[in-house]
């Protein structure tokens, strides 16, 4: 099954939205990282919140990723859950153009 697009509603009675951002870090061997949203809001990721491809391996930082946000374990925070990696051509909200060669 293919996961929902980018401001799809996940479902009818709560609705949610996935959120886009980039990677700021993630840590293999530790299992842990960083997701910068589009709105600036830094959240914490570990890697069971990796879908379906598991997380990241090797360089991450600024890859864009679609993702949601649901409250963490600590005082007041947020985490990133059902991360994935984005397509380039569409991270940060708006298509990028690709220039046609004549």
């Amino acid at each position: 099954m293919a996961p929902p697009r980018v401001g799809t509603p996940l479902s009818d009675a709560n609705v949610v939205l996935l959120m886009r951002g980039r990677m700021i870090w993630f840590n293999e061997e530790k299992g842990f990282g960083f997701i910068r949203t589009d709105d600036g809001e830094r959240l914490y990721v570990d890697r069971t919140g990796f879908e379906p491809d598991g997380p990241p391996v090797g360089r991450c930082a600024e890859k864009p990723v679609s993702f949601l946000r649901e409250a963490a374990d600590v005082e007041g925070g947020y985490r990133a859950v059902h991360v994935s990696l984005s397509d380039e051509q569409t991270a940060g909200g708006r298509a990028r153009r690709r220039r046609q060669m004549h």
